[in-house]
């Protein structure tokens, strides 16, 4: 069932210039993450107090153990140009492609 919804998702997020990724765990997650060029900085930017999200917070320390260096977000200026990041998702619908967002966190 996963696959038939993440395959359309995928395809549409593609399509827009997007990428995605259907891993088993965070320890894969972290895998295709620090092997991907757009990582070649090993820079990531994360939410303010992504790392206490249960459970996927759990991919910051899995993350910094690669050697990647993960910076907290501030202002949406300070987030405008960086090149990786990670975000947590209230809702995606796989037949159109769209990822709602909310970070009330932001200054």
């Amino acid at each position: 069932m996963t696959q038939d919804l993440f395959l359309p998702f995928q395809a549409h997020l593609s399509a827009i210039g997007g990428e995605s990724y259907l891993v088993a765990n965070l320890m894969q997650a972290a895998e295709v993450m620090t092997a991907h060029p757009a990582l070649a900085e090993k820079d990531v930017l994360v939410p303010p107090n992504f790392a206490e999200l249960a459970p996927w917070g759990t991919i910051v320390s899995l993350l910094r153990d690669q050697g990647i260096r993960i910076r907290e977000a501030g202002s949406p200026a300070s987030v405008a140009d960086a090149p990786v990041g990670l975000s947590s998702a209230a809702l995606a619908v796989a037949e159109t492609g769209s990822v709602l967002l909310a970070e009330n966190a932001l200054e």
